[in-house]
């Protein structure tokens, strides 16, 4: 993923920026599921997209939207992924979500 958006023409932060929230996604992945995720990443004209899919539910609509009180644990990963790409759309449902991230080159 790295070389990819590298490749796409991602500045040196952006590219961190992007690993971190997939790295953030894939370790949501690997706690909360039992089967694992795919990744999957594409460019379109303006944009450089990366998919995780994998078989959980998330059940709050805003979850990633709000920041969590400062005296709950966890609960940061989606918020700070939607802080570092500039756009997040997550498909949700029993059994299967998907994120893709939108970072723009």
């Amino acid at each position: 993923m790295t070389a990819e958006a590298t490749a796409a023409g991602l500045t040196a932060d952006r590219v961190s920026d992007l690993t971190l929230a997939v790295s953030e996604l894939a370790a949501n992945t690997v706690e909360h599921t039992a089967a694992g995720g795919t990744l999957a990443v594409w460019t379109d004209g303006t944009r450089l997209i990366c998919q995780l899919t994998d078989t959980g539910h998330i059940t709050d609509p805003l979850a990633g939207r709000i920041p969590v009180p400062p005296q709950q644990p966890g609960g940061r990963g989606l918020v700070l992924v939607n802080q570092l790409c500039d756009l997040v759309r997550v498909h949700t449902g029993p059994g299967a979500t998907t994120f893709r991230l939108h970072m723009h080159r």
